[in-house]
Protein backbone atom coordinates (compact mmCIF):
# COMPACT_ATOMS: atom_id res chain seq x y z
CA UNK A 1 0.00 0.00 0.00
CA UNK A 2 1.31 3.43 -0.93
CA UNK A 3 -0.10 6.46 0.81
CA UNK A 4 0.94 10.09 0.30
CA UNK A 5 -0.93 12.67 2.37
CA UNK A 6 -0.43 16.20 1.00
CA UNK A 7 -0.02 19.29 3.15
CA UNK A 8 -0.19 17.43 6.45
CA UNK A 9 0.50 19.76 9.38
CA UNK A 10 1.65 18.52 12.77
CA UNK A 11 1.89 20.64 15.88
CA UNK A 12 3.26 20.28 19.38
CA UNK A 13 5.19 17.11 18.65
CA UNK A 14 8.43 17.80 20.46
CA UNK A 15 9.01 18.58 24.14
CA UNK A 16 12.74 18.78 24.72
CA UNK A 17 12.58 19.00 28.50
CA UNK A 18 11.20 15.46 28.68
CA UNK A 19 14.00 13.99 26.58
CA UNK A 20 16.92 14.89 28.82
CA UNK A 21 20.24 16.52 28.09
CA UNK A 22 21.33 13.58 25.90
CA UNK A 23 19.03 14.90 23.18
CA UNK A 24 20.90 18.20 22.83
CA UNK A 25 22.44 18.33 19.34
CA UNK A 26 26.19 18.58 18.88
CA UNK A 27 25.64 21.63 16.67
CA UNK A 28 23.12 24.50 16.56
CA UNK A 29 20.02 23.35 14.71
CA UNK A 30 16.35 24.11 14.28
CA UNK A 31 14.31 20.96 14.82
CA UNK A 32 11.76 20.34 12.06
CA UNK A 33 10.59 16.80 12.88
CA UNK A 34 10.59 14.31 15.73
CA UNK A 35 9.50 10.66 15.61
CA UNK A 36 9.09 9.20 19.13
CA UNK A 37 8.11 5.73 17.82
CA UNK A 38 5.49 5.28 20.53
CA UNK A 39 2.42 4.30 18.47
CA UNK A 40 1.29 3.23 14.99
CA UNK A 41 -0.05 6.63 13.87
CA UNK A 42 2.71 7.00 11.29
CA UNK A 43 0.57 8.68 8.64
CA UNK A 44 -0.61 11.35 11.06
CA UNK A 45 3.03 12.34 11.49
CA UNK A 46 3.68 12.53 7.76
CA UNK A 47 5.16 9.14 6.87
CA UNK A 48 4.13 7.53 3.58
CA UNK A 49 4.93 4.71 1.14
CA UNK A 50 4.93 1.50 3.25
CA UNK A 51 6.01 -0.31 0.11
CA UNK A 52 5.73 -3.83 1.49
CA UNK A 53 5.09 -3.92 5.21
CA UNK A 54 1.65 -2.30 5.36
CA UNK A 55 1.00 0.91 7.28
CA UNK A 56 2.48 -0.32 10.56
CA UNK A 57 6.01 -0.99 11.81
CA UNK A 58 7.11 -3.55 14.40
CA UNK A 59 7.16 -1.73 17.76
CA UNK A 60 8.63 -3.38 20.83
CA UNK A 61 8.67 -2.31 24.48
CA UNK A 62 12.31 -1.29 24.54
CA UNK A 63 12.75 2.47 24.75
CA UNK A 64 16.16 4.03 24.34
CA UNK A 65 15.77 6.73 27.00
CA UNK A 66 13.72 7.04 30.22
CA UNK A 67 10.90 9.00 28.57
CA UNK A 68 10.51 6.39 25.79
CA UNK A 69 8.46 3.19 26.07
CA UNK A 70 8.84 1.69 22.59
CA UNK A 71 11.27 1.44 19.70
CA UNK A 72 11.11 0.24 16.09
CA UNK A 73 12.46 -3.27 15.60
CA UNK A 74 14.09 -4.26 12.29
CA UNK A 75 14.76 -8.00 12.37
CA UNK A 76 16.41 -9.80 9.46
CA UNK A 77 15.97 -13.52 9.01
CA UNK A 78 18.88 -15.53 7.61
CA UNK A 79 19.43 -14.64 3.92
CA UNK A 80 16.72 -11.95 3.97
CA UNK A 81 17.37 -8.68 2.19
CA UNK A 82 14.75 -6.76 4.17
CA UNK A 83 13.56 -6.95 7.77
CA UNK A 84 10.48 -8.99 8.59
CA UNK A 85 7.14 -7.20 8.45
CA UNK A 86 8.26 -3.82 7.17
CA UNK A 87 9.22 -1.92 4.05
CA UNK A 88 10.53 1.51 3.15
CA UNK A 89 8.84 4.49 4.77
CA UNK A 90 9.40 8.07 3.65
CA UNK A 91 8.92 11.60 4.87
CA UNK A 92 8.61 14.67 2.65
CA UNK A 93 10.64 17.67 3.84
CA UNK A 94 10.64 21.35 3.02
CA UNK A 95 13.56 21.63 0.53
CA UNK A 96 16.86 22.50 2.21
CA UNK A 97 20.56 22.48 1.37
CA UNK A 98 21.44 20.89 4.72
CA UNK A 99 20.04 18.28 7.08
CA UNK A 100 20.79 17.16 10.63
CA UNK A 101 19.61 13.70 11.75
CA UNK A 102 19.73 12.25 15.25
CA UNK A 103 18.50 8.88 16.49
CA UNK A 104 19.16 6.14 19.02
CA UNK A 105 20.19 2.73 17.73
CA UNK A 106 20.90 -0.67 19.22
CA UNK A 107 22.27 -3.74 17.42
CA UNK A 108 21.71 -7.28 18.66
CA UNK A 109 24.48 -9.41 20.11
CA UNK A 110 26.23 -11.13 17.22
CA UNK A 111 25.18 -8.44 14.74
CA UNK A 112 27.46 -8.55 11.69
CA UNK A 113 25.69 -6.43 9.08
CA UNK A 114 26.24 -7.59 5.51
CA UNK A 115 29.84 -8.86 5.90
CA UNK A 116 30.44 -7.10 2.60
CA UNK A 117 32.16 -3.80 1.79
CA UNK A 118 28.68 -2.36 1.11
CA UNK A 119 25.34 -2.33 2.97
CA UNK A 120 23.32 -2.47 5.16
CA UNK A 121 21.51 0.67 4.07
CA UNK A 122 19.72 2.21 7.04
CA UNK A 123 18.73 5.86 6.38
CA UNK A 124 18.66 7.65 3.03
CA UNK A 125 17.82 11.13 1.78
CA UNK A 126 16.84 12.17 -1.73
CA UNK A 127 16.44 15.53 -3.42
CA UNK A 128 13.93 17.46 -5.50
CA UNK A 129 15.50 15.81 -8.56
CA UNK A 130 13.79 12.56 -7.54
CA UNK A 131 10.08 11.76 -7.34
CA UNK A 132 8.13 11.09 -4.17
CA UNK A 133 8.41 7.32 -4.78
CA UNK A 134 11.73 7.29 -6.60
CA UNK A 135 14.05 4.34 -6.28
CA UNK A 136 17.32 4.96 -4.45
CA UNK A 137 19.72 3.43 -6.94
CA UNK A 138 20.91 5.76 -9.69
CA UNK A 139 19.02 8.76 -8.27
CA UNK A 140 20.48 12.18 -9.00
CA UNK A 141 21.75 12.26 -5.43
CA UNK A 142 21.28 9.91 -2.49
CA UNK A 143 22.71 10.62 0.96
CA UNK A 144 23.17 7.73 3.40
CA UNK A 145 23.65 7.25 7.14
CA UNK A 146 24.64 3.70 8.02
CA UNK A 147 27.43 1.49 9.32
CA UNK A 148 29.64 -1.14 7.76
CA UNK A 149 30.72 -3.92 10.07
CA UNK A 150 29.56 -1.67 12.93
CA UNK A 151 31.94 1.09 11.81
CA UNK A 152 30.06 4.41 11.41
CA UNK A 153 29.60 5.48 7.79
CA UNK A 154 28.25 8.44 5.86
CA UNK A 155 27.98 8.11 2.11
CA UNK A 156 26.54 9.66 -1.01
CA UNK A 157 25.99 8.53 -4.57
CA UNK A 158 25.17 10.41 -7.76
CA UNK A 159 25.53 9.62 -11.49
CA UNK A 160 29.19 10.68 -11.37
CA UNK A 161 29.97 8.07 -8.69
CA UNK A 162 27.30 5.39 -8.97
CA UNK A 163 28.92 3.15 -6.39
CA UNK A 164 29.17 5.91 -3.84
CA UNK A 165 31.66 7.92 -1.84
CA UNK A 166 32.18 6.74 1.74
CA UNK A 167 33.36 8.46 4.89
CA UNK A 168 34.05 5.95 7.65
CA UNK A 169 34.65 6.48 11.34
CA UNK A 170 37.20 4.61 13.45
CA UNK A 171 35.54 3.48 16.69
CA UNK A 172 33.14 0.55 16.25
CA UNK A 173 29.58 0.63 17.57
CA UNK A 174 29.19 -1.89 20.38
CA UNK A 175 26.27 -4.31 20.33
CA UNK A 176 23.37 -4.84 22.72
CA UNK A 177 23.66 -1.25 24.01
CA UNK A 178 21.78 1.88 22.98
CA UNK A 179 23.89 4.52 21.21
CA UNK A 180 23.03 7.98 19.97
CA UNK A 181 23.97 8.78 16.38
CA UNK A 182 24.02 12.27 14.89
CA UNK A 183 24.76 13.06 11.25
CA UNK A 184 24.94 16.24 9.21
CA UNK A 185 25.09 16.85 5.47
CA UNK A 186 25.47 20.28 3.87
CA UNK A 187 25.38 20.41 0.08
CA UNK A 188 28.22 22.19 -1.69
CA UNK A 189 27.79 25.62 -3.24
CA UNK A 190 28.17 26.61 -6.91
CA UNK A 191 30.26 29.05 -8.90
CA UNK A 192 27.98 29.55 -11.87
CA UNK A 193 27.11 26.00 -12.88
CA UNK A 194 30.28 24.45 -11.46
CA UNK A 195 30.10 22.80 -8.07
CA UNK A 196 32.55 23.86 -5.38
CA UNK A 197 34.36 21.44 -3.10
CA UNK A 198 32.86 22.88 0.09
CA UNK A 199 30.11 20.46 1.07
CA UNK A 200 30.18 19.13 4.63
CA UNK A 201 29.57 15.70 6.20
CA UNK A 202 29.79 15.00 9.95
CA UNK A 203 28.96 12.00 12.14
CA UNK A 204 28.89 11.87 15.94
CA UNK A 205 28.62 8.68 18.00
CA UNK A 206 27.46 9.34 21.55
CA UNK A 207 28.55 12.95 21.17
CA UNK A 208 32.05 12.13 19.87
CA UNK A 209 32.87 13.34 16.35
CA UNK A 210 33.74 10.28 14.24
CA UNK A 211 33.61 11.67 10.71
CA UNK A 212 34.22 15.15 9.37
CA UNK A 213 34.90 16.31 5.82
CA UNK A 214 34.48 19.90 4.65
CA UNK A 215 35.66 19.59 1.04
CA UNK A 216 32.89 17.44 -0.42
CA UNK A 217 31.19 17.91 -3.82
CA UNK A 218 27.78 16.22 -3.89
CA UNK A 219 26.08 18.23 -6.67
CA UNK A 220 27.43 19.67 -9.90
CA UNK A 221 26.29 20.93 -13.30
CA UNK A 222 23.78 23.49 -14.54
CA UNK A 223 20.85 21.06 -14.08
CA UNK A 224 21.58 20.75 -10.38
CA UNK A 225 22.13 24.31 -9.19
CA UNK A 226 18.64 24.19 -7.64
CA UNK A 227 19.08 20.70 -6.15
CA UNK A 228 17.88 20.54 -2.52
CA UNK A 229 17.22 17.76 0.00
CA UNK A 230 13.46 17.13 0.26
CA UNK A 231 12.94 13.49 1.24
CA UNK A 232 13.99 11.34 4.19
CA UNK A 233 13.56 7.57 4.12
CA UNK A 234 14.13 4.52 6.30
CA UNK A 235 14.72 1.61 3.89
CA UNK A 236 16.75 -0.99 5.82
CA UNK A 237 18.30 -3.26 3.20
CA UNK A 238 21.06 -5.86 2.85
CA UNK A 239 21.45 -6.47 -0.87
CA UNK A 240 23.40 -9.70 -0.57
CA UNK A 241 21.03 -11.09 2.06
CA UNK A 242 21.63 -11.17 5.78
CA UNK A 243 24.42 -13.64 6.61
CA UNK A 244 22.84 -14.35 10.03
CA UNK A 245 19.58 -13.67 11.82
CA UNK A 246 20.13 -10.22 13.34
CA UNK A 247 18.21 -7.21 14.63
CA UNK A 248 18.52 -3.46 15.00
CA UNK A 249 16.28 -1.12 17.00
CA UNK A 250 15.67 2.58 16.29
CA UNK A 251 14.18 5.17 18.63
CA UNK A 252 13.70 8.94 19.02
CA UNK A 253 14.45 10.08 15.48
CA UNK A 254 14.96 13.83 15.14
CA UNK A 255 15.48 15.82 11.93
CA UNK A 256 16.64 19.41 11.80
CA UNK A 257 18.44 22.03 9.77
CA UNK A 258 21.53 24.05 10.52
CA UNK A 259 21.04 27.33 12.36
CA UNK A 260 24.47 29.02 12.73
CA UNK A 261 22.81 32.01 14.41
CA UNK A 262 21.44 29.96 17.30
CA UNK A 263 23.04 30.64 20.66
CA UNK A 264 24.63 27.57 22.20
CA UNK A 265 23.48 24.17 20.95
CA UNK A 266 19.90 24.02 22.19
CA UNK A 267 17.48 23.60 19.27
CA UNK A 268 14.39 25.70 18.69
CA UNK A 269 11.28 23.46 18.98
CA UNK A 270 9.01 23.78 15.94
CA UNK A 271 5.63 25.47 16.15
CA UNK A 272 4.50 23.31 13.23
CA UNK A 273 5.88 20.82 10.76
CA UNK A 274 4.66 20.46 7.21
CA UNK A 275 5.00 17.25 5.21
CA UNK A 276 4.18 17.85 1.57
Amino acid sequence: MRILTPCLVMTGMLVWSGMGSAATPSMPVDVIFNEPAEDQSWESRGWYDYAEGGNTLPLVADGAIPSSSNSIQYAWALNAQKPTGTGTIRLALTPTDNIYVSYYVKYSSGYVGSQQAFHPHEFQMLTNKSSAYSGFNNSELSLLIEQSGLIPRLAFANPANVYGVYYDGTAPITTNVWHRVEAFFKLNTFSGSVGNNDGIVRYWLDGVLQVEATDVMMRDGSANTDMLINQFAIPPYIGSGSPVAQTMWIDELTIGTENPGASGTTPNPPSSVSAN
